[in-house]
């Protein structure tokens, strides 16, 4: 959701803190987090560089994804990140090939 709306406002550059410790809440871990998030995130950008192939997206590149998290949480959000960018490359690479919408 935070990735379509980044594109549909063509900001190139996106700070997100989904932890919100700082609320009080500390029911999710945050590793579970930043896995989801990011992983989410990741697909969807993927899935929107497939619909500009097409023509059914305007076109938009991501610069910088900006991951907040104190320094409570620095270590097991850097982690998390690199575990879900290796699950949503996985993910992105079993993808079928077959075009979202048919020619014209």
């Amino acid at each position: 959701m935070s990735l379509r709306e980044a594109a549909k406002l063509n900001v190139k550059r996106v700070a997100f803190a989904p932890l919100i410790r700082d609320q009080g809440n500390s029911k999710l871990p945050a590793g579970d987090v930043e896995v989801a998030v990011v992983k989410a995130m990741l697909l969807a950008y993927d899935t929107e560089k497939r619909m500009q192939k097409e023509g059914l997206a305007k076109p938009y590149s991501l610069v910088e994804w900006i991951i907040e998290a104190g320094p409570a949480y620095f270590d097991e959000t850097v982690g998390a990140a690199q575990t879900a960018i290796k699950e949503a490359r996985t993910a992105a690479a079993k993808r079928t090939a077959t075009l979202y919408a048919k020619p014209k």
